[in-house]
């Protein structure tokens, strides 16, 4: 593997994993804060910030949930997915009966079949 390869995925990770600590703790936070903030109290009543900390509560366990399967797709895609993307492009080109050395025409089929696959593995997040 390329060091610097490996150095941007590590770092990937890194922010991945900072992220989901940093979610983490505001999630305890959400779990803990039952009672409004004296600070809000004279903008907001008790069942507004029950079902704004139920929200919050939802939200987060999504967004954690979201990003671990962002973050392993994104992986398999890297090793998996773009090279079989990029072969598949030029399977569809020799099949139209156009030159293999057409690398642009190539890159504009990858293109639309990595985001066809993008679309399609993110709808059901959406």
């Amino acid at each position: 593997m390329d060091p610097l390869f490996a150095a941007v995925l590590c770092f990937d990770w890194i922010v991945f994993l900072w992220d989901s600590y940093l979610s983490s703790r505001q999630y305890r936070l959400y779990e803990q804060s039952t009672k409004v903030p004296d600070e809000v109290s004279k903008f907001m009543d008790q069942e507004t910030f029950a079902k704004s900390r139920l929200y919050q509560l939802d939200k987060s366990n999504f967004g954690f949930w979201h990003g671990i399967f962002s973050q392993v797709a994104g992986l398999l895609s890297l090793f998996y997915g773009l090279p079989l993307f990029w072969h598949a492009s030029g399977l569809l080109l020799n099949a139209a009966g156009v030159s293999p050395d057409r690398e642009i025409v190539q890159a504009c089929i990858f293109l639309v079949l990595t985001q066809l696959a993008s679309m399609v593995l993110e709808e059901p997040w959406s």
